[in-house]
């Protein structure tokens, strides 16, 4: 972007910046800012105060700093009044796409950090007003990214005012039918309109279905509310069900946390939308791979591990598994597919789960328990039933089957405790929880463990296929490292493979930092010393003998004594 520096429009914003402390209270300051801001007020149609006020926003997003609104019109000197009628200036700036909220404390109001418009920002820097126009997009499934984009930012504020002050931002898209009519439809409230714009926005991203009981505890101020609310909605007092804007998956069970778009929304959002075929899957708690860019990587096993590793990218093959899920439910079993991928780190449980996704184009859903524990009690396991539920709705939204994959899951497989407190309650209600679902799973779960020895043996039977990895023998080492090192000669690999047990992870971390050598040092050392280098380095790190912090009895007794 070019940037006149020259431009009177950003000589004025930095001088009045650079007197912003106390502006609008001293008059000194004022007095000599005063043809800067005559400036600023004529390019932005705006008053003083508010040119003031923009100008430091700009400047703020341009340092990439942040500061609330309150803040900063405390410390430009604005007087009580100028809250109310500067509030008024925001939502105008915000209803011409100018500004758009970054967090808020909890309550819409002077305490709101805002973005400023990538708009506003070019028209400043290069001195054209037009600029300031910022257009609104033509189609419908761009509106409702750009709602979305709203949504996200402010992560549904617990305030009723919040709802009001949400459609004053979304106004400008009212030149789109399907948001002006949600805009205008009295029989519906604040609350509800901003739901059906929510799922609306998300439904364009490929989520199907909805939990509204976490929706409205976000949106809500107390858990009362939130009840209320649900209760009008289930006896068909609130329009947003009665009149078929959404509904429940299933019509006879009056489940909150398990919502749809009702037919009346979908003909609103058109053929076009509802039917995409391509929409983006989104999940809250699951990573989500796409296997289409999943890097290609050979990977070398040892020749009894090689050969289940086969059997498993054979049956997991579309038309393989297909069949399997056929003859198991023929049989009256839950055609599910659960797996175990355990051994050493670095011998690559994980890369096989992300090649084995690539070759037959299967979308990863990784969790990372870590992700999903919470210090509130009873949210850790929330979050695992909620990971089963986004898995079940990735199940109906992909046409092949996706993988469920709990990586590193040592944390949550481990042998259950006697609780003892609050966090050994935690780990084994969430085991409870994981063994039941895997007792009914449908679909492809695999979990990758380092720590065989500590799983709780309630895990063996609801695992049908377990692997162990083992580190690679000297031969396969040999093929890793003339795959990872094609330059090196193969005398020096040899002697390197017979030598030191690495592993092939520990393979990849060596040719990282022989990258990083040819970038620091080009032709001005010997790789082979370096390469040896890296390779002592990463083999020693295990077998080097760790410091004992503290003392030992007997060196206790040995001081003693001579002490004595």
């Amino acid at each position: 972007m070019q940037i006149d520096m020259n431009n009177p429009i950003l000589k004025s914003i930095s001088a009045v910046y650079e007197k912003r402390e106390d502006l609008f209270k001293n008059q000194e300051q004022l007095s000599a800012v005063e043809a800067d801001l005559s400036v600023l007020s004529g390019f932005f149609g705006k008053d003083q105060k508010t040119a003031a006020l923009l100008s430091v926003m700009i400047c703020n997003e341009i340092m990439e700093d942040t500061d609330s609104i309150k803040r900063i019109m405390r410390f430009l000197g604005f007087n009580p009044l100028d809250f109310i009628t500067i509030n008024c200036a925001l939502a105008e700036l915000r209803k011409a796409g100018w500004i758009m909220v970054r967090s808020r404390d909890r309550h819409f109001g002077n305490n709101t950090e805002f973005i400023v418009a990538g708009e506003v920002i070019e028209s400043v820097t290069q001195n054209d007003p037009e600029k300031l126009i910022v257009p609104v997009p033509g189609t419908l499934p761009e509106i409702l990214s750009a709602i979305r984009k709203i949504i996200r930012a402010d992560r549904y504020s617990h305030s009723n005012y919040h709802n009001r002050d949400f459609l004053t931002d979304i106004e400008r898209f009212c030149v789109c039918p399907f948001v002006e009519n949600i805009i205008n439809d009295t029989s519906l409230n604040e609350i509800e309109k901003f739901i059906l714009f929510l799922f609306s926005a998300e439904f364009l991203l490929g989520q199907k279905e909805f939990d509204l009981n976490t929706i409205l505890e976000s949106l809500t101020c107390d858990s009362s509310e939130t009840r209320f609310l649900l209760c009008q909605i289930k006896d068909h007092r609130s329009a947003i069900l009665r009149d078929g804007f959404i509904r429940f998956t299933n019509p006879g069970l009056a489940d909150f946390s398990s919502m749809v778009l009702g037919d009346r929304i979908l003909t609103e959002l058109g053929d076009d939308l509802s039917s995409r075929d391509n929409s983006i899957f989104v999940s809250k708690f699951c990573q989500i791979h796409d296997p289409s860019k999943i890097r290609e990587q050979e990977l070398f096993f040892n020749p009894e591990n090689q050969r289940s590793v086969d059997e498993i990218k054979d049956f997991m093959a579309p038309g393989n598994f297909s069949e399997m899920e056929s003859r198991f439910t023929n049989k009256g079993m839950k055609p599910g597919l659960t797996m175990l991928f355990y051994g050493l780190p670095g011998t690559g449980k994980t890369e096989l789960v992300k090649q084995i996704a690539r070759i037959h184009g299967r979308t990863i859903l990784q969790v990372e328990i870590s992700q999903i524990k919470n210090k509130w009690v009873g949210e850790s396991e929330k979050n695992l039933k909620k990971v089963f539920q986004e898995y079940q709705a990735a199940l109906k939204h992909f046409r092949i089957t996706p993988i469920l994959f709990f990586n590193e899951a040592d944390g949550i497989l481990g042998e259950r405790k006697q609780t003892h407190n609050s966090v050994d309650q935690m780990l084994n209600a969430m085991q409870n929880i994981l063994l039941q679902e895997l007792e009914d799973f449908q679909g492809i779960f695999i979990a990758t463990t380092n720590l065989i020895a500590n799983i709780d043996k309630a895990f063996d039977r609801r695992m049908l296929y377990k692997l162990n990895f083992q580190t690679p023998n000297e031969e396969i080492r040999l093929k890793i490292l003339k795959n990872e090192f094609p330059d090196i000669t193969e005398a020096l690999l040899q002697e390197i493979s017979g030598k030191y047990s690495l592993s092939g992870g520990q393979i990849q971390n060596i040719k990282k930092k022989f990258l990083i050598d040819n970038i620091l040092f080009a032709e001005t050392t010997d790789y082979s010393k370096r390469l040896l280098y890296h390779v002592e380095e990463e083999a020693q790190l295990r077998s080097r003998k760790r410091n004992i912090i503290g003392f030992k009895l007997n060196d206790l007794a040995t001081n003693k004594d001579q002490v004595d």
